[in-house]
């Protein structure tokens, strides 16, 4: 597909440069698995980790020997950087702390946003959850502060009734590739997307061990494994925001997600709920007419 292929292509222009190791972890795309082995070829050190995927009804001891081998697995990785299988968990743990604290001061931005759809457009709010929240965009304390101001800011906004009226409530439901024209052009309809698949509803276990804590709660997330577990979030963020619409977007090529999307389609489409679906390039840049023309005139029919 268009995500493997471009990242693929980084990885060949770069061979030679200062990134020498690649750490894959992937929990449902062969193709990726095959990049990996490509990539051993192009002369990089690869440490792939052994997928975690959580199908439904997976619970109980079989869950625990999910666990246990996936801290086994991140204990393999740390061995791989450092050549010490020791992992320093009191550190993890006051990330942990962090990430909690501000995983409570995203929701809150997202919570805000409902009644000022408009103050923080599409695009900020997806960086905001993809690279604030995964990164803190390099700058933890800077970006901690950042997130404090902006709910300051909305919080002592008052709700404005013209824009709560003309607002179309969306729903994104998958992928977010790097066309970002996608959201200008959702935001300049008239929509506004309020919630997301990738909404970090839960916090990280402090009452475990801090390497548990980690793995349980990606396999307690929407991105565990089974498509089930991110349909569960997007039908919360429907509900939640009351939306109109959900948009559905996956990368050229990806067969994976057009099973994924399909399924919740016809899921969707059952309880009334309008979808569209969407195929985009992995790489920036310019989205092409015909998606820009399929979201404009959706978001028209939903107006």
């Amino acid at each position: 597909c268009s995500m493997v292929k471009c990242t693929v292509g980084q990885w060949h222009r770069r061979r030679g440069s200062g990134i020498k190791k690649i750490l894959g972890n992937c929990s449902a795309c062969e193709p990726y698995n095959q990049a990996w082995e490509l990539m051993k070829k192009e002369g990089f050190d690869v440490y792939n980790i052994e997928v975690f995927y959580r199908a439904p009804g997976v619970d109980g001891d079989r869950l625990e020997r999910l666990i246990e081998f996936f801290v086994s697995q991140i204990h393999g990785v740390a061995e791989w950087l450092t050549g010490s299988r020791t992992i320093n968990e009191d550190k993890l743990r006051l990330e942990i702390k962090r990430k909690n604290r501000l995983l409570a001061k995203v929701r809150k931005i997202l919570e805000l946003r409902i009644r000022n759809p408009f103050y923080i457009r599409s695009l900020p709010t997806i960086l905001l959850l993809n690279i604030g929240l995964n990164n803190y965009f390099g700058k933890p304390e800077e970006f901690e502060a950042a997130v404090d101001m902006l709910i300051e800011e909305l919080a002592t906004r008052p709700a404005d009734a013209q824009d709560l009226k003309r607002v179309i409530p969306l729903v994104w439901g998958y992928g977010t590739g790097q066309e970002f024209g996608v959201f200008e052009a959702i935001d300049q309809a008239g929509g506004a997307l309020l919630g997301l698949r990738g909404v970090p509803f839960k916090d990280y276990r402090e009452d475990v061990p801090p390497l548990e804590s980690l793995v349980r709660y990606i396999y307690d997330n929407q991105s565990a494994g089974a498509g089930i577990y991110a349909r569960n979030v997007i039908e919360q963020e429907i509900d939640k925001i009351n939306a109109r619409g959900l948009l559905l977007y996956g990368y050229i090529g990806c067969s994976f997600s057009s099973v994924d999307k399909e399924m919740w389609r016809e899921y969707f489409h059952q309880k009334g709920i309008p979808s569209i679906s969407l195929e985009g390039s992995f790489q920036v840049g310019e989205p092409t007419g015909q998606v820009l023309t399929r979201v404009k005139a959706f978001i028209e029919m939903l107006a």
